[in-house]
């Protein structure tokens, strides 16, 4: 037996996210969600040269999927391999602007995505 003025919480929903006020359809709770989880910042910390290149370039992916203008890689100062490699592939890579180290001591570097 159902309340007067009760409703699911599902059909709410749906008719919430139908439209936004303008009377376009709403962005996706889901895809707000997911851009909200994902960090500008990439940390690969320890990894190995090859651990991290693959990490990096489908991070690079993403943050451009997502609209990200710019993202930070963490890499560590380390002997410096890791940063080279690094450096590397962001010379080449289509997605990328252009990058710059990210604080004096070499252990971050800032990308700028096109776009």
């Amino acid at each position: 037996m159902a309340a007067a003025g009760l409703e699911r919480a599902t059909d709410q929903a749906n008719r919430a996210s139908a439209t936004s006020a303008a009377g376009r359809p709403a962005r996706s709770r889901r895809r707000t969600a997911a851009v909200e989880d994902f960090s500008p910042e990439l940390h690969v910390l320890g990894a190995t040269i090859d651990e991290a290149l693959p990490t990096v370039e489908k991070y690079l992916d993403r943050a451009f999927t997502e609209g990200l203008p710019r993202v930070h890689i963490v890499h560590g100062v380390g002997s410096g391999r890791l940063r080279q490699a690094i450096t590397a592939l962001l010379e080449h890579h289509p997605l990328v602007r252009r990058f710059q180290a990210g604080d004096a001591g070499g252990g971050t570097t800032i990308v700028e995505l096109e776009g």
